[in-house]
This record gives C-alpha cells, sequence and structure tokens, in this order.
C-alpha cells in the first residue's frame, strides 16, 4: 500500500491544496491520501492562524469528502501541542507498518527539512514528493531516491494571500464551494455575512 501524508496549517484549505494532492495520487499511483491538518505548526507563528483547528479540520473535511481516496487524520489536532511531522510519521507506521509512506509538501518546506526534528528518521521512513514554486528548481540528489518531484503547474493561490483577499471580497474562486459557505457562515477572515 502507497499512503501520502499530506501536513500543513490549511488556513484555508483552497483549490491547490486538492489539485496538488490528487496530482500526487496521480502520478505516484497512491492508494490515498491523507490530509493532516496541524493543531498549528512550530515553524508558524500562533498568530498567524485565524481559523481555530477545529474550523480548519471542518473545512479540510470538506474538500476531502469529495474525493474517495483522501481521508482526514484528526491525529495532529487532538493532541493540541505543536505539530511535528516524525510524530505524526511515527504514528502513522504504527497504523500502517507495511505501507510506503510519501509526504507531500511545497518547495519552500523540503528545502527546510534539514531543520525538521529528527530529519535523518524522516528520510529513512518516508519519500518526500515535492511541488516546485514558479520557476523553481529542486536538488533532490543528496536525498538518494527519497525524493521526487510533482510535475503539475503552479496553482496561484496561497493561503496567506487568500486570507487578505477574502477580506476583500476577493479570492473566492480558489476555495471550494463547501469551503466559501463555511468561510461566509462562520465570518471567517474578516468576511461578513
Amino acid at each position: 500500500m502507497k499512503i501520502g501524508l499530506f501536513g500543513g496549517s490549511f488556513d484555508p484549505v483552497h483549490q491547490g491544496h486538492s489539485q496538488l494532492a490528487e496530482q500526487a495520487l496521480r502520478q505516484f499511483d497512491l492508494d490515498r491520501v491523507i490530509w493532516i491538518p496541524a493543531y498549528f505548526s512550530p515553524f508558524k507563528s500562533e498568530s498567524t492562524m485565524i481559523a481555530s483547528a477545529e474550523q480548519r479540520m471542518a473545512m479540510v473535511r470538506l474538500v476531502c469528502a469529495d474525493f474517495p481516496r483522501f481521508e482526514v487524520s484528526d491525529f495532529e489536532i487532538r493532541r493540541k501541542v505543536p505539530s511535528y511531522a516524525i510524530d505524526t510519521v511515527l504514528h502513522m507506521r504504527l497504523i500502517y507498518p507495511q505501507a510506503q509512506l510519501y509526504w507531500i509538501l511545497g518547495q519552500d518546506a523540503f528545502e527546510g527539512l534539514p531543520n525538521w526534528r529528527d530529519f535523518q528518521t524522516l528520510c529513512r521512513e518516508l519519500i518526500f514528493l515535492v511541488s516546485l514554486r514558479e520557476n523553481g528548481s529542486c536538488d533532490t540528489a543528496g536525498f538518494a531516491g527519497r525524493a521526487e518531484l510533482i510535475k503539475m503547474p503552479l496553482h496561484p493561490a496561497a493561503s496567506s494571500h487568500l486570507k487578505e483577499s477574502l477580506s476583500a471580497g476577493k479570492g473566492w474562486d480558489f476555495l471550494h464551494e463547501g469551503v466559501q459557505k463555511y468561510v461566509r457562515g462562520n465570518q471567517l477572515y474578516g468576511v461578513k455575512e
């Protein structure tokens, strides 16, 4: 079994996230992609999070409901501590002892991997699937076959910019319909109903 693990803040989750997960699923013939919303990332300030962990989880569930091979794990949110990939990977290894595990991530996160907690264990346990940023390039040679590039066009959405755009009434087309309704209904990101 081949399982993609897709961790992130997803604040908010957008079509770029789902397109990335879909492409990883197809390109690497994954059996499923498990989305893992972070309680909060140790690499981000907690103050940059606008939606609560529960709200972000709800939005991810709305997106994944449309894709039969997408699942959602609340592992990191239930723990209520900063989310480190190593803890999540070791947890998933207990659940799926025979599976090949893949970690889906963007180029910026990939370039910061040496700073991740227990980086060497992650390299033994995972194959990293990397999405490049626009005009990006990535040297995966040092990963001895443990890193692959996801071939797809760059999606213009970025969660950090979407937060600002939504409050200005823009960027709605980057959100799935269910997420649009959820954001409006909960008045997230400065949006008024």
